[in-house]
């Protein structure tokens, strides 16, 4: 029975995720910076993905969602980043399902600009 459970276990969290966490740092001129150090690197369930458009002063702006589905796992919160096949996605949300056995974290795609 045990070999069932890990065998889902692997089939379904089969996506490699990275977890940063912000941390202060003053560069060389003295000021304040963020910079993030990995919290964790674990495997997760994709769960969906959506894609938005919406027009702000003239411009078309794209937003695409990502929700990833993880063991649970404490010191993850909202001002933490999610590294995804090399594409860093802001963490928008976080439910914990059960007992603490997993958390669904809700994503949005960082723009490179800003």
């Amino acid at each position: 029975m045990l070999h069932g459970v890990v065998t889902l276990f692997k089939m379904v969290f089969d996506r490699k995720i990275i977890i940063k966490s912000p941390t202060a740092a003053v560069n060389a001129s003295g000021e304040r910076t963020i910079t993030y150090t990995t919290l964790c690197t674990t495997f997760a369930e994709k769960v969906f993905k959506r894609s938005s458009e919406q027009t702000s002063a003239n411009q078309l702006i794209g937003t695409t969602t990502e929700t990833f589905r993880i063991r649970y796992r404490s010191g993850i919160s909202q001002n933490c980043i999610l590294v995804y096949e090399s594409i860093t996605w802001e963490i928008k949300g976080i439910e914990t399902e059960g007992r603490n056995q997993f958390l669904t974290i809700e994503c949005e795609k960082r723009d490179n600009n800003g």
